[in-house]
């Protein structure tokens, strides 16, 4: 895809997508340009600090399993 030096981004859609786009924006009240900055920031941020690998438990489970382990001494 050509990469110009102007600040427009320029994207060919299914004309009934673009169009289902733009009602689901429209109804949650944001404009194309207000969601696709959203979305690019987040993307760009994600991208220069990956979030961290951990992976939080479920409290439910680890409460389970701590007990199961007290239980069992």
């Amino acid at each position: 895809m050509a990469q110009g030096s102007s600040g427009r981004v320029v994207i060919d859609l299914e004309p009934e997508f673009k169009q289902l786009l733009h009602e689901t924006l429209k109804s949650k009240g944001i404009s194309l340009k207000q969601w696709f900055l959203e979305q690019a920031e987040t993307l760009c941020e994600e991208h220069r600090q990956p979030p961290l690998a951990l992976v939080a438990e479920d409290p439910v489970s680890y409460r389970i399993a701590s007990q199961k382990t007290r239980n069992t001494r």
